[in-house]
């Protein structure tokens, strides 16, 4: 496999459990992969509870303080429904990768486990640009896809986006990602750099406005559209690859006890 790193930003104790679990998880599935698989780096509110030195494969940085203020960690329920949490934090971990070297990288959330290993679903994500799991139209999920100009609809958070950055584009075609998975290929050092920017303009419009900081997928999308960065899906990176306990913590929480020893 190219020289791609695995990103994460965990704030808060139950993903720093969730963070142990997967580097567990990933050390198994990868076994036979021990030469070239992907670092995993982590981008943390703080060490507490990381249990990792052990694996070769793991490092750790910490987020920016100014990125944390304000934050409440102990709200990082990861299932969309925090309003209060900036799930806008997640560009750190993009923002990490390529001040390490990389410009292919794998984001994660970390409530995550590895299904298998395999690198050929990676390998078939071209051509260039972002890809994940899924994504949705303008119209947000549920919205499907318009044929036509007059199909074109949009979420209340982007269009009050789009109106406060006076931003138009071809509606027709846009895409926003499910973040739970986004692999960014093929692309240079600055395209990301740029895209990361965006992202944090973005951001912060949704600040000023006082919408909810959830469902960032409006502002990876915007920030992808702005700088021309190609968003594509390909559904095995969470059929096949990566399972995702987005509504399920219990469950996660349940296999990090029968793992490491403690729920």
């Amino acid at each position: 496999m190219k020289d791609v790193c695995i990103v994460s930003v965990v704030v808060g104790d139950k993903y720093k459990k969730f963070a142990n679990l997967f580097c567990y998880d990933y050390n198994i599935a990868t076994a036979d992969h021990t030469g070239n698989r992907p670092e995993v780096l982590l981008v943390v509110d703080d060490y507490d509870g990381l249990d990792i030195s052990k694996y070769d494969f793991a490092t750790v940085k910490t987020l920016p303080e100014e990125a944390l203020h304000g934050i409440d960690s102990n709200r990082t329920f990861g299932t969309g429904t925090v309003r209060n949490f900036d799930y806008s934090l997640k560009r750190y971990g993009y923002q990490a990768a390529i001040d390490a070297g990389y410009t292919d990288i794998i984001f994660i959330d970390m409530d995550m486990t590895i299904r298998e290993w395999d690198v050929s679903v990676f390998d078939a994500c071209s051509p260039p640009g972002l890809w994940a799991g899924r994504g949705y139209s303008s119209a947000g999920f549920g919205g499907g896809w318009p044929n036509t100009k007059s199909d074109i609809k949009f979420t209340p958070k982007l269009r009050a986006l789009k109106k406060e950055l006076n931003y138009e584009t071809d509606w027709l075609n846009y895409k926003m990602p499910f973040e739970a998975v986004m692999y960014i290929t093929g692309v240079s050092k600055q395209v990301i750099q740029s895209f990361i920017d965006q992202w944090a303009v973005v951001s912060e419009a949704t600040k000023l406005l006082n919408l909810p900081m959830n469902k960032v997928t409006h502002e990876i999308g915007l920030a992808a559209d702005a700088i021309k960065l190609p968003i594509h899906f390909n559904k095995e990176l969470l059929s096949t690859v990566f399972k995702h306990y987005i509504m399920n913590h219990q469950t996660l929480l349940d296999l990090h006890g029968e793992a490491l020893g403690d729920s």
